[in-house]
C-alpha cells in the first residue's frame, strides 16, 4: 500500500478517514492492533476511499480473505466476553496461522501454530483423562479396603506418563558413552530401581571377588535368555561396579552385597571398562576420537583398555584382520583388572558371514570363522588372567527338544546367518562360561513393584497386610468358587509380595503372555504395567488392588501394548465384545442393574481375554472358572453373580465361548452370533412360506388341519386356524381330533432368544374347533412346547 499513499501518510490513516465519513472522531489506530488490521482486509476501506482500489488482491485469494472475516468475528466475540469451546479456539487459531502464512508473516505464523499445539496437547490430555476416569470407574471400591493408590504411590515418571516405554530398554552403548537417562546412567540411581535379584547378586558377587583377586571366581559368564529377560540390565550392574562410586553412595542392600564379597579390596584400584556392542560397532571399521583407526573387534577391545597404547598390542593383527595370538594374553595381563562386555556379539558376526575380506574389501572386521576363533582365544585368555571378567550376552538359549539348534528368536537374532552365528558361539563360550540364572517368576514381583512404584513405609505395610487379609479371607468364604492354592496362608504372602498387582495378573502374564513369540518377558511386563498404572493413577481408580478385571484395555496406551504381541483382527473382538463404552459387555451392565452397580460384566470380560487370548491355538485354550473369578473378585462382589453375568455375556456376544468349565475370546463368531445374523438376513414372509412348504412335504394330510405362525417368542405363540377341507371324510376328521399332536419337524434349540418353531398337527381336543376362529394364544405359565406334547 505504501506506494499508493502520500507521503508521511500511514494505513491506518485510511482506517480513520473513513471513520470520519461515518460521524466517528476521536478514537486512537494502532498499526498492531488486530481490530484495524482485520478492518482493512475486510471492510474495502480502500475501495471507498479511492473506487476499484484494493492492494490485497495481488497477496489474497478469495478463500484467503474468508480467513481475515472469520478472524474479525472471533475477534468481536472475544471483545463481548462470549465463551468459546477447545474447538472454536483450535479453529481460529489455525485461521488465524493459515492468514498469516497468506500474508508472509512466517515467525507470527510459528508463533500461532505453537499455540495452537499446546491447546491441542492440553485438550488431548483432558480427553485422556476424562477417559481414564471412566475406565477406572469400572472398578469399584471394596469396604474397609483402602485402594491401593493411596496405599502405594507409582514413581514419579510412571504416576505422570513422562517414562516412554522404549526408556524401559537398558542400552549399554548409551551408558558406556555416558548418554541416557539416570535411571541407567547414573550408578545410584540405577541401583535403587534395580532389585537384587539371586541371579544378580551371585553375578555381582563373583564379579568382584574376581576383579579383587579370587581365580576361583567364574571368569567368563554366559548371559543368555530370552528377548528383554534382562542380559543388558545385568551388564550395566558390572559396568556400573567396575567404576569409581563410592561404596557408601550406594543403596544398603548393594552396600551389604559388597561388603560381603570384599569391595574394600578394590578401594583405589583403577579398574579397566570395556563395552563392545556389536550393532554399534561397524564391519568396516572406525577412527577413534586420538586418530587411530580401529578395524576389527579386538582391535577395538585393545583401544578401550588403553587407548593408542593398549592398541599398539594387537595392531598388526587388527590391521591384517586375524585374530591375534599371544598378545591377547599380554594385552590382559597388562590392563587387569578389568571388566569386558560384549553385547550383540551375534549381530556384528552375522554381518560378516560369506564376505571375502581380503585387501580390497571393505570389509575390515575379519571373516565369519575369525569370530568365534577370537571368540575362543579371548575366553581361554581371561580365564588365564587373574583379575579379569567377561560376560558375554547371547540372545536366547538352546532348544529342549534334542536336535540341538539354536532356538533364538529370528526378530533378535536375524535370520539364518544369525541363527548360525548364535550356535557356533554358544558352542565356543559355554565350554569355560558359567551360566546365568535369570529373574525366576517370584523374583519377578520384586523387580516389578521396585522399577514402578515407591518403597512402603510401616503404614503402607499395615494396609497391605489387611487388604492380603481381607482377599483370603473372602477366598476361604467362598471356596468353591475360587482356586485351592488362593485359599491358604502362602497366597496371603504373595499378595503381600506384589501389591499392589494381585498375583492371578503376574501368573497370566509370566505364564502366558510371556509364552508368545514377541512378548519381551521382564521388559514386555514393565512395559504393560506402565500403561496399566499410568492409566489408572490419572483416572483415579478406587480398588484395592490392580487385577486382570481391573486392566483398562480400552484405554489406547494399554491397548497398543496388547495389540503388538497379537494378530490385528483383535482390535475389533475388544470393541466390539471385551471393553469400551458401546462393547456388549458394557451394554449388559447397563440393562442389568446388579451387574452395572459393580460393572461385573465388563470386569469378567477382561479377565476372560487377557487370561485367554495366549492360549488360543493351544490344545488346552481358555481360562478355567475359578482363574476367572480369582482376576474379577473384590470385597463387595457375589460370586454367585458372576455365573448369570457369563452366561449373559455367552447368549449375546459375538465371539466369546464357553466349554468344558473354561471361557474364552476368538477371532471366529461363535454358533449364537452366527445363527442370529442369519434369521436377522430372513425376510417373515419368506419364513412363513417356507414352513408351509416344509409342512406340507413333510405331512401330507396338513389340509385336516394345522397352525400357522404369526409371531413367535420364547414363551408364547400366536398360531392361525386353517380352515377344515370340506373334502375330507368325516371319519378322519374325527380321528384327527382325538389324536395327540404329532411334531414332524424339530424345533430349534432352547435359547434366550427369540425363535420360530416349525412345529405341524391335527387339531386335539384341547385346541379351539371352530373354523372360523381366528388365533389362539396359549393360557398364561402354559409352554407351547407343553400344550403340544
Amino acid at each position: 500500500m505504501a506506494s499508493d499513499l502520500a507521503p508521511g501518510q500511514t494505513w491506518t490513516s485510511l482506517v480513520a478517514a473513513r471513520d470520519a465519513l461515518k460521524g466517528i472522531e476521536g478514537k486512537t489506530y494502532e498499526a498492531t492492533d488486530p481490530q484495524v488490521q482485520l478492518r482493512i482486509l475486510t471492510e474495502n476501506i480502500t475501495g471507498a476511499l479511492k473506487p476499484g482500489w484494493y492492494p490485497f488482491n495481488a497477496r489474497l485469494s478469495r478463500v484467503q480473505e474468508s480467513y481475515a472475516s472469520e478472524l474479525r468475528d472471533v475477534r468481536d466475540a472475544w471483545a463481548h466476553h462470549k465463551p468459546f469451546s477447545d474447538d472454536d479456539a483450535y479453529r481460529a487459531l489455525d485461521t488465524a496461522e493459515r492468514l498469516l502464512l497468506a500474508v508472509h508473516a512466517a515467525p507470527a505464523a510459528d508463533e500461532v501454530a505453537k499455540v495452537r499445539l499446546n491447546l491441542r496437547r492440553v485438550t488431548a490430555a483432558r480427553d485422556d483423562s476424562r477417559v481414564l476416569k471412566a475406565a477406572a470407574a469400572d472398578n469399584p471400591e471394596s469396604t474397609g479396603l483402602r485402594p491401593w493408590r493411596e496405599v502405594l504411590q507409582p514413581h514419579p515418571d510412571v504416576a505422570t506418563g513422562n517414562f516412554q516405554a522404549s526408556e524401559f530398554a537398558a542400552d549399554l552403548f548409551k551408558v558406556s558413552r555416558g548418554e541416557g537417562g539416570d535411571d541407567y546412567a547414573d550408578p545410584v540411581q540405577f541401583f535403587r530401581r534395580t532389585y537384587l535379584t539371586e541371579g544378580l547378586r551371585e553375578l555381582i558377587g563373583g564379579a568382584v571377588r574376581r576383579l579383587a583377586g579370587d581365580d576361583n571366581a567364574a571368569p567368563v559368564i554366559n548371559l543368555q535368555t530370552n528377548f528383554g529377560g534382562g542380559k543388558t540390565h545385568s551388564m550395566l550392574s558390572l559396568w556400573h561396579l567396575a567404576g569409581r562410586t563410592p561404596l557408601d553412595a550406594y543403596p544398603q542392600s548393594v552396600q551389604e552385597l559388597l561388603a560381603e564379597n570384599h569391595f574394600a579390596a578394590l578401594d583405589g584400584t583403577e579398574i579397566r571398562r570395556v563395552a563392545i556392542v556389536g550393532n554399534h560397532f561397524a564391519a568396516t571399521g572406525e577412527t577413534k576420537p586420538d586418530g587411530t583407526h580401529v578395524r576389527t573387534i579386538w582391535g577395538e577391545l585393545a583401544w578401550q583398555l588403553g587407548g593408542r597404547a593398549a592398541y599398539a598390542m594387537v595392531s598388526e593383527a587388527d590391521a591384517t584382520s586375524t585374530p591375534p595370538g599371544a598378545a591377547l594374553h599380554d594385552l590382559l595381563a597388562a590392563y587387569s583388572p578389568a571388566v569386558i562386555l560384549i553385547d550383540e556379539w551375534v549381530s556384528y558376526a552375522r554381518t560378516l558371514h560369506a564376505v571375502d575380506a581380503g585387501p580390497n574389501s571393505r570389509i575390515t572386521g575379519g571373516t565369519f570363522d575369525d569370530q568365534f576363533t577370537f571368540a575362543h582365544s579371548l575366553t581361554e585368555a581371561v580365564k588365564g588372567t587373574t583379575g579379569v571378567i567377561l560376560a558375554i550376552s547371547i540372545p536366547a538359549s538352546e532348544s529342549n527338544d534334542g536336535s540341538g539348534e539354536a532356538a533364538g528368536i529370528a526378530e533378535e537374532v536375524g535370520g539364518s546367518h544369525g541363527f548360525e552365528a548364535l550356535a557356533r558361539l554358544q558352542n565356543v563360550v559355554r565350554r569355560v562360561a558359567q551360566p546365568w540364572r535369570h529373574a525366576s517368576s517370584t523374583e519377578a514381583y520384586h523387580i516389578v513393584r521396585q522399577r514402578l512404584f515407591v518403597t512402603p513405609d510401616a503404614a503402607s505395610l499395615a494396609s497391605i497386610g489387611a487388604t492380603a487379609r481381607a482377599f483370603v479371607e473372602m477366598y476361604r468364604k467362598h471356596d468353591a468358587d475360587f482356586p485351592r492354592e488362593s485359599r491358604n496362608s502362602a497366597y496371603e504372602e504373595r499378595i503381600k509380595a506384589t501389591y499392589p498387582i494381585h498375583p492371578e495378573l503376574f501368573d497370566r502374564l509370566y505364564e502366558g503372555w510371556s509364552t508368545l513369540e514377541r512378548f519381551q518377558r521382564t521388559r514386555g511386563v514393565l512395559r504393560l504395567m506402565n500403561a496399566v498404572i499410568h492409566a489408572l493413577w490419572v483416572g483415579e481408580d478406587a480398588s484395592p488392588l490392580i487385577m486382570p478385571g481391573s486392566l483398562p484395555i480400552a484405554v489406547s496406551a494399554v491397548n497398543r501394548e496388547l495389540a503388538q504381541y497379537l494378530n490385528d483382527n483383535w482390535k475389533s473382538v475388544i470393541d466390539t465384545d471385551v471393553d469400551g463404552a458401546g462393547s456388549t459387555p458394557a451394554r449388559l451392565d447397563v440393562e442389568r442393574t446388579q451387574f452395572g452397580t459393580r460393572s461385573l460384566t465388563k470386569r469378567l470380560a477382561r479377565t476372560v481375554f487377557f487370561g485367554a487370548v495366549p492360549t488360543i491355538g493351544s490344545a488346552h485354550k481358555g481360562i478355567e472358572t475359578q482363574r476367572v473369578f480369582l482376576g474379577t473378585a473384590v470385597s463387595g462382589d457375589r460370586p454367585g453373580d458372576f455365573h448369570a453375568a457369563l452366561n449373559a455375556l455367552g447368549d449375546r456376544a459375538t465371539y466369546f465361548y464357553a466349554g468344558a468349565g473354561k471361557y474364552w475370546y476368538d477371532l471366529q463368531a461363535n454358533i449364537t452370533r452366527t445363527a442370529k445374523d442369519q434369521a436377522e438376513r430372513l425376510h417373515i414372509e419368506d419364513v412363513r412360506a417356507e414352513i408351509v412348504k416344509r409342512l406340507q412335504e413333510a405331512h401330507p394330510v396338513t389340509s385336516l388341519g394345522c397352525m400357522c405362525v404369526q409371531r413367535a417368542t420364547p414363551t408364547s405363540l400366536i398360531w392361525t386356524k386353517r380352515a377344515w377341507s370340506s373334502s375330507i371324510p368325516r371319519s378322519l376328521t374325527s380321528e384327527a381330533r382325538t389324536r395327540r399332536p404329532r411334531r414332524l419337524l424339530a424345533k430349534r434349540p432352547n435359547t434366550a432368544a427369540p425363535h420360530i418353531a416349525l412345529t405341524a398337527m391335527p387339531w386335539s381336543s384341547s385346541l379351539p374347533t371352530r373354523p372360523d376362529s381366528a388365533s389362539w394364544r396359549l393360557p398364561r405359565g402354559t409352554s407351547w412346547a407343553g400344550a403340544m406334547s
